[in-house]
Parts: C-alpha cells; structure tokens; sequence
C-alpha cells in the first residue's frame, strides 16, 4: 500500500509513486478543493473540518468518488475568517492540513 501525502506545493520532493492529495486553493474566501492524483476517495472513511477551537464545522464520510483527477469541494463562504484544521483518514491512517479562510 502507498502512503498518501498532503501537498502544499508543487515543488514539494516526494517518493516516486506517491499518492498526492492537493489542498487548494489556499488561503481561500469561498471554498478550497481536495484533488489527488490517483487515490480511489472511496477509500477515505471520513473527511473532517475544525474550526480554531475545534468544533467539527464539516464531515463527509466514505467518499465514493471516482479515482484520478477526482476530488471534492468545500464551501468556506459562511464560515468566519481563520485557521481551520482538514483530517482525512483511511482505515490505517490519518492526515492533518491547515486551510486559512480569509475574508
């Protein structure tokens, strides 16, 4: 099994064969995207959103999304100018990155 690596640039050095997971854009005001490379989404079990004092502010659960050039949207435009926290686990593991929302 490949590890799967958040990216924050594309300048980032990676293992050969990594799946990449792209968290754009970023800052944002509107939404942000999640795309990877070739992860099948559906293996991600749960997709989680925390506000800066930790309440869950968006879940998706068991993305059944289609691998390759797939991802997933998320609306930031009600939520207050911050940093937010992005979990996306899979059953063996479990994957942090920081979204900034501006307004």
């Amino acid at each position: 099994m490949r590890k799967l690596w958040l990216v924050r640039s594309l300048k980032s050095e990676l293992p050969f064969g990594a799946i990449l997971i792209f968290v754009f854009p970023n800052p944002t005001s509107r939404s942000f995207q999640l795309l990877n490379n070739e992860i099948e989404m559906a293996d991600i079990i749960a997709l989680n959103v925390y506000g800066p004092s930790g309440q869950l502010v968006f879940r998706k659960g068991q993305l059944a999304l289609l691998p390759k050039e797939s991802g997933i949207e998320i609306a930031t435009s009600t939520w207050p100018a911050n940093l937010y926290l992005v979990e996306i686990r899979t059953v063996q593991d479990c994957w942090m990155a920081k979204v900034l929302v501006l307004r």
